[in-house]
């Protein structure tokens, strides 16, 4: 028996809910209302927003409501066992860390910031969510796939002429998430070119195409703002 699936939610209409949150990873406000205190639920809100642990979902029609990443449905082990999972993907770059194995909640605070940074600027289709890989849709039709795998997580795209752009998104978002994060995440950042891996400090120095055509300097400071900060990018 589900414990989510209690005879009371299921008195009180919010069974489709807790099915919703288990196979898609969405939360409602009515949900959290249920199972936290209304003084409880809007610091509850405010804190995993903050921290992004979970993220406002705009494609949802009806009440208000939450992206959960670390709650979504695990892939197939076919659909995960590499990461060339996106056959039309040509240009990627990776996020290593200076531990053998990627801290915890780092890939789902990415997913939720990427989520962000879509909905803020872009009007677009609901991407498509896994625990572990996420495809989301840029204006333009471009496609944006990420994939957890052991200790990287890799970000990969179609487009060559995009690149510029989605490395100035990869690591703005990524500084943001060590700006929040507690303890040092040693994130480096490695660009695939010519079937090598060149780390971005490097790729700097060398101005890099096409991953740095056109970029003058580092990228800036991170706003803290978060609206400010998703609009600057």
């Amino acid at each position: 028996t589900d414990p989510l699936l209690s005879s009371e939610v299921q008195q009180l209409g919010l069974a489709p809910e807790v099915k919703n949150l288990k196979s898609h990873g969405l939360l409602s406000e009515d949900l959290i209302h249920y199972f936290w205190q209304k003084d409880e639920m809007h610091f509850l809100i405010d804190f995993m927003r903050s921290t992004f642990l979970f993220n406002e979902w705009p494609w949802e029609s009806r009440d208000r409501t939450f992206l959960l990443p670390s709650v979504l449905p695990w892939e197939t082990l076919q659909n995960n066992q590499n990461l060339d999972a996106a056959p039309e993907s040509t240009h990627w770059c990776e996020i290593r860390f200076r531990l053998t194995f990627i801290p915890l909640g780092v890939f789902e605070r990415f997913v939720c910031l990427c989520l962000s940074y879509v909905a803020a600027t872009q009007n677009v289709p609901a991407p498509e969510l896994k625990r572990a890989t996420a495809t989301l849709y840029l204006n333009g039709g471009a496609k944006l796939h990420i994939q957890k795998h052991a200790s990287v997580i890799r970000v990969s795209f179609g487009n060559r002429a995009d690149a510029t752009r989605n490395l100035r998104i990869i690591v703005s978002l990524l500084r943001r998430i060590e700006h929040d994060y507690p303890g040092n995440l040693g994130a480096v950042v490695f660009l695939q070119c010519e079937g090598k891996l060149v780390q971005y400090s490097d790729a700097r120095r060398l101005n890099l195409e096409p991953w740095l055509l056109g970029e003058s300097g580092d990228i800036g400071q991170v706003e803290i703002s978060l609206q400010n900060f998703l609009h600057a990018l």
